[in-house]
């Protein structure tokens, strides 16, 4: 059963070019580095926030990180916590430093009546 953590956030104010420049590091780090680092994530989705009528972009951000269950969040959490070892590199290209700190806000989300869903995508 797969568990999402899902942060909101704005760049900083005139750090908007940055922002984005570290968000692609931070995508190719974890592209190269997923088996070592993040074998837990099932997916990353990432989203820019948009005005519903115009479809214009707020300056928010979304990010939603698939875990393959609550136990495999915590225990990412757990195994990464201080950074340690291998995981001392991430800090190169943690797109934090970018985030309007006020402006962040963390979500957890638990798949609920997981039978009635319905997914119409195509490839």
């Amino acid at each position: 059963m797969s568990f999402l953590d899902v942060v909101f956030w704005e760049p900083r104010n005139g750090e908007e070019k940055e922002h984005d420049a570290m968000m692609d590091r931070w995508f190719a780090f974890v592209q190269e580095h997923h088996d070592e680092l993040f074998p837990e994530w099932l997916s990353v989705r990432f989203y820019k926030d948009v005005d519903r009528d115009s479809g214009e972009h707020t300056g928010r951000f979304v990010i939603l990180f698939e875990y393959d269950s609550h136990e495999g969040f915590l225990a990412y959490k757990k195994r990464r916590d201080g950074y340690p070892g291998p995981y001392q590199p991430y800090l190169e290209v943690d797109p934090v430093q970018f985030f309007q700190n006020d402006t962040k806000y963390l979500q957890w989300w638990m798949p609920e009546k997981k039978a009635k869903w319905m997914n119409w995508t195509k490839s």
